[in-house]
């Protein structure tokens, strides 16, 4: 059993995603000492405070517009439980498992920091929850972010106190069950846990951080998918020369210049970048297809991949730096300081570092989708893949469509995301009496960037779908058997032995194309492709 160690610091994206998507049981979570002792320090120390008397918001004060209603000591325990169960009011469909394990993971480790006020055994409870493979049910949408995500961190824990459903294996059952069934009983929160625990940004932050880990993947597969194409049509090269790349930042790091080192990898060897054109009537060196251009440069969507998909290499350069700050930041709100014996109210909750990083995502990430689906219908008209069969048909033509709806598909795909890709982040509407005037909306964002990021995964699929067989098509066109890719880039050709490993062949005629689809879709979400080209594309350029 593998444990991932939380102790405030150093979380890393990929471990929160390998943890919160590993639902076999196969990982659990410690707590550092030294962080359990921070936070045992800081709760002692509010409780200490309001025993004294001391005017704090959120502890013995109201919350928002209400912060200057002062709260009787004696009700100050009560005041917690009031905010979890008047702000769990989320609604729709409920936040996938691995979301809230993520968000659940991030909240302990964020608290772990010890300036938040919550209690040693309130954090047991829900490491105990995670550990046992149990999670709470929380609505996906109500959050504004800020004070970061109210609604669903309510939901979150909800539970705790006996209220509220969770999942067991799968299985939505009602929180006070679980309790009956397991011999738990309900936690009674102290000072300031309420407000420690629901005011922050660790769903979205969680969301985002799954948005980010999908979308280094997209690159890498687009890249691959590119290469495909590229070699399908026959391309020129001269759009990868390093001079290019070299004279428009002049860094072997820069996202444009990575991109175009791992197509030049991919394409290593190939036999069909700058296939010759045929000169006069004939040529007896080698086969040309039929209906092929003399062209001197290649349309945009395959000539500027390194410039479009460096564009994205860089969002996604920038992105990580944010999202890595925040997986380890401390965002509720107030903050206690034991050894400067204050607490401070201030704004941490606000959830715009995110949300604005995450608008860059989700426009590169709908891009990545959209250069795709241009370079998938290119591979389907006649009159531009370069003596391929229209729609990539095989048999009688019109009897058989071939890839037509898959590119109209993959077209609505990118539609969508056009839509999708919208900002939330620029929209704010002011809360609680005009008190809380500005909101970043970035719970929104995340989402949708994360649902963007899902419609790509299919895009690519399908390009991959359509690349895969024009390859085939070309490679019969040259006298190749149907397996033979010693014609192709080393990177090409092993991405080809990996779909047909995977169990995709060329078709003959119409079938149902569906399953095929998911089949490479499945396969996006794994490492395979990337394992299959690693030593080739040397993927660390990214």
């Amino acid at each position: 059993m593998k444990t991932l160690y939380l102790s405030g610091e150093g979380l890393a994206v990929e471990q929160l995603v390998t943890f919160a998507r590993q639902l076999d049981g196969e990982q659990h979570i410690e707590l550092s000492k030294d962080a359990v002792n921070r936070v045992k320090r800081a709760a002692e120390w509010i409780r200490r405070q309001v025993d004294d008397g001391r005017a704090i918001y959120g502890v013995t004060t109201g919350f928002g517009s209400n912060q200057d209603k002062i709260i009787d000591p004696a009700d100050a325990e009560q005041l917690q439980q009031n905010l979890i169960v008047s702000h769990a009011v989320g609604y729709g469909n409920d936040l996938p498992e691995d979301v809230v394990r993520g968000a659940m993971a991030l909240r302990i480790n964020t608290l772990l920091k010890g300036h938040s006020g919550v209690t040693e055994d309130t954090l047991r409870f829900f490491v105990d929850m995670l550990n046992s493979g149990v999670y709470p049910a929380i609505p996906a949408k109500g959050s504004l972010g800020a004070s970061g995500d109210l609604a669903p961190l309510s939901h979150m824990v909800l539970p705790l106190l006996g209220k509220g459903s969770v999942y067991v294996k799968g299985k939505k059952v009602s929180a006070e069950k679980w309790m009956k069934d397991t011999g738990r009983k309900p936690h009674k929160l102290t000072y300031k846990e309420g407000l420690a625990l629901n005011n922050g940004t660790p769903v979205m932050t969680a969301v985002g951080a799954f948005a980010l880990y999908d979308a280094k993947k997209l690159l890498k597969y687009a890249t691959m998918s590119a290469a495909l194409t590229t070699e399908a049509l026959l391309a020129r090269s001269s759009f990868l020369d390093p001079k290019v790349h070299m004279l428009r930042h002049s860094a072997k790091a820069d996202g444009q210049a990575s991109v175009a080192t791992v197509l030049r990898n991919l394409l290593d060897d190939s036999d069909l970048i700058d296939y010759p054109f045929p000169k006069g009537e004939a040529n007896d060196a080698a086969p040309y297809p039929t209906g092929r251009r003399e062209v001197v440069q290649n349309a945009y969507s395959v000539r500027c991949v390194p410039q479009v998909h460096g564009a994205v290499c860089h969002t996604l350069r920038h992105v990580s730096e944010v999202v890595d700050m925040e997986l380890n930041a401390v965002t509720d709100n107030p903050l206690i300081f034991p050894d400067h014996e204050e607490v401070i109210s201030a704004g941490n909750f606000h959830g715009e570092i995110l949300a604005l990083p995450l608008e860059y995502l989700k426009v590169s990430v709908a891009e990545l989708g959209s250069i795709a689906e241009r370079r998938t219908y290119k591979l389907t008209d006649q009159h531009l893949n370069e003596g391929l069969p229209a729609y990539l048909s095989q048999g009688t033509p019109g009897l058989n469509s071939g890839v037509m709806i898959v590119q109209y598909v993959a077209a609505s795909l990118v539609s969508e995301n056009k839509v999708l890709a919208h900002p939330s982040a620029v929209d704010t509407i002011p809360t609680s009496e005009n008190f809380e005037d500005h909101v970043s909306m970035g719970s929104i964002t995340a989402h949708h960037t994360l649902q963007v990021a899902d419609n790509v995964k299919r895009i690519i699929a399908s390009e991959l779908f359509a690349a895969f067989q024009a390859i085939s098509l070309r490679l019969e066109q040259l006298g190749c058997a149907q397996d033979d890719y010693s014609k192709l880039g080393k990177g090409s050709a092993a991405i080809m032995k990996a779909l047909r490993k995977a169990g995709l062949k060329p078709y003959v005629a119409d079938d149902w194309f569906y399953e095929d689809l998911n089949l490479i879709t499945d396969l996006l979400g794994t490492e395979v492709l990337i394992d299959a080209t690693a030593n080739i594309a040397h993927w660390e350029e990214f």
